[in-house]
């Protein structure tokens, strides 16, 4: 219990920083790849609290370089060259319109 953060493996250390993140009181949580190189398992369970805290009333911005992380989110924001070139609400954020917007040249 003594050790430091840094004492724990990487997949150890996005467990706790995730958990110190929805221990505190904050409204607004950034999230930058939190699943990357996680299990399957506690995958959905970070997907499921996330939902949950969603539910009460708190906020994510999440980064994420998984594709299939998108179908959990609200609204997905497409950057290029530092602005947004598309918004795409959850029903209409495919891979295809995703690949799609990523290479639109003016915001939409």
């Amino acid at each position: 219990m003594s050790a430091g953060i840094l004492s724990l493996s990487g997949g150890n250390q996005q467990k706790v920083l995730f958990a110190l993140a929805l221990s505190s009181d904050a409204q607004l949580i950034l999230m930058d790849d939190p699943t990357r190189g996680l299990d399957v398992g506690t995958k959905r369970d970070i997907y499921r609290l996330v939902h949950d805290e969603a539910a009460k009333g708190r906020t994510f911005i999440w980064y994420t370089t998984e594709n299939e992380e998108l179908s959990h989110c609200d609204r997905t924001y497409v950057f290029r060259s530092s602005a947004v070139t598309r918004v795409l609400h959850a029903d209409e954020c495919t891979e295809e319109a995703l690949l799609a917007a990523s290479f639109e040249e003016q915001a939409a």
